[in-house]
């Protein structure tokens, strides 16, 4: 039998601590638990060091002095990992949202079952994302989506404006066949980028890709996704693993501008004007080869 990966959540936070506190709960609770669980913690200023302290030894904080943004944030996992020369599989999991419970409110969390099949098994795979729901239970608008590009943010923005009206979404069919369609059951496919709020990935391959770009402080995943093309390797969207999304959150004063130039970023430090308005090869991801 072959060894399997130790299997870690890892919780981006800044001061979420009301939700925070549930979903910890849930982690230490199910069924098939995590082998570690970690709150990497942007340095907040409410009560989230006290609620992670509060789970005792069952939680491990790492916590920074500065705010970083999110990229630089989620990083800590992959140095402190480094730093102990161990790997493992990561599941970045945001600190605003709850694990699905089934009819009598036990947790559902296949993540600690499935992830070798999924990444230590799939050699060709950079990440899998699960299902991220918002509140109505619909999958989100942007739980996956195409190359990122021009022709992603203008198709981005037609997805968000017809995501929940059919008629105009049959309008802009053609452009939208690559974002997740909320009248149809979501089904397992490769993609080019996923939700960074249900995400998987191995340790390993994170270093490979040069972790999470924290020049940027936002749009973590797309330098993520297209390093991964450019070494051959598909992103993966599998909705066997699904979380709800809670819109609660305390965000910096300069979050908007920075995700802005974090989008400047992207394309000045991983791909090129040009690129970005004609990118190379097609939208969809190609299927993998044997």
């Amino acid at each position: 039998m072959s060894h399997k990966l130790p299997t870690i959540a890892a919780i981006p936070n800044y001061n979420m601590a009301p939700s925070l506190q549930p979903l910890l709960q849930q982690m230490v609770e199910q069924p098939n638990p995590y082998d570690y669980i970690y709150v990497l913690d942007d340095a907040s200023t409410d009560d989230s060091r006290a609620v992670v302290k509060g789970f005792g030894q069952d939680v491990r904080l790492i916590a920074g002095n500065t705010n970083v943004g999110s990229g630089g944030n989620r990083n800590r996992i992959l140095e402190t990992l480094c730093h102990a020369n161990h790997s493992a599989l990561i599941h970045f999991v945001d600190a605003d949202v709850t694990l699905d419970t089934d009819e009598h409110g036990k947790t559902i969390n296949p993540v600690p079952e499935i992830a070798a099949d999924l990444l230590e098994n799939t050699h060709h795979t950079a990440f899998v994302g699960g299902l991220v729901r918002s509140e109505n239970g619909k999958q989100m608008s942007l739980n996956y989506g195409p190359l990122f590009s021009a022709h992603t943010h203008l198709t981005g923005l037609a997805q968000v404006l017809s995501y929940d009206n059919p008629a105009r979404r049959r309008r802009f069919a053609k452009h939208l066949q690559e974002y997740p369609d909320p009248n149809k059951t979501p089904a397992a496919k490769n993609v080019h980028w996923v939700s960074e709020a249900n995400l998987l990935i191995h340790s390993g391959v994170l270093a490979r890709l040069g972790g999470f770009d924290q020049r940027l402080c936002g749009h973590d995943i797309q330098p993520l996704s297209l390093q991964a093309k450019k070494q051959g390797l598909v992103g993966r969207f599998d909705p066997s693993f699904a979380v709800t999304h809670h819109p609660y959150g305390e965000h910096p004063p300069t979050r908007d501008l920075r995700r802005k130039l974090a989008a400047i970023g992207v394309v000045r430090y991983h791909s090129s004007w040009r690129n970005f308005v004609f990118p190379d090869g097609l939208f969809r991801p190609q299927p993998p080869t044997a």
